[in-house]
């Protein structure tokens, strides 16, 4: 996140409201990954116009209560200088 992400990056999971800055989205991806005991596929698409990319992403893994999840999800982002400086989240 350094490397790609904007000091002021908001990033948003489907409807729900957007994360704003780079510290609080690393605590949310800290959050999730600790309920991550073992990824079984993490499968990138990926397109690109000027400061516009969207991937679209198969996700399968093991959370540490057991439970199996599997997400298909689609990522907008658009960049500034080299950074992401607003991405969102569309999954199923």
């Amino acid at each position: 996140m350094d490397e790609f992400y904007a000091e002021d990056v908001s990033m948003q999971e489907n409807t729900e409201s957007p994360t704003l800055g780079r510290a609080a989205n690393l605590e949310r991806e800290e959050a999730f990954m600790s309920n991550v005991a073992e990824w079984e596929r993490y499968e990138v698409v990926a397109a690109a116009k000027d400061d516009r990319t969207f991937t679209e992403t198969m996700i399968e893994f093991i959370k540490k209560d057991g439970a199996h999840v599997t997400m298909a999800e689609v990522t907008r982002a658009l960049w500034s200088e080299g950074r992401i400086v607003d991405e969102r989240f569309y999954h199923g």
